[in-house]
C-alpha cells in the first residue's frame, strides 16, 4: 500500500508515479510530483518505480492572469 496526497492507493511491485497518479484518478499534465520528499521530474513519470509504504504528493501547477 502506498498514500498519494494522503490517501491509500494499492501497490503493485513496478508501480511507477504514472501509474499511481492514475490509480488516484490524478491525470492532469501539469503536476509536480516527489515520492518521499524527493521531487520526480515530468519526465520521468513512466520509469520513476515507486516502492511500497511509498509517500507520494502530487499538486497540480496552475496560472492565471
Amino acid at each position: 500500500m502506498i498514500t498519494v496526497n494522503g490517501n491509500k492507493v494499492e501497490w503493485i511491485k513496478g508501480m511507477t508515479v504514472s501509474d499511481a497518479l492514475h490509480k488516484a484518478a490524478l491525470p492532469f499534465p501539469h503536476l509536480v510530483v516527489s515520492v518521499n520528499g524527493q521531487i520526480v521530474a515530468n519526465d520521468r513519470f513512466e520509469d520513476f518505480e515507486i516502492g511500497d509504504q511509498a509517500e507520494v504528493r502530487a499538486m497540480l501547477i496552475a496560472h492565471g492572469g
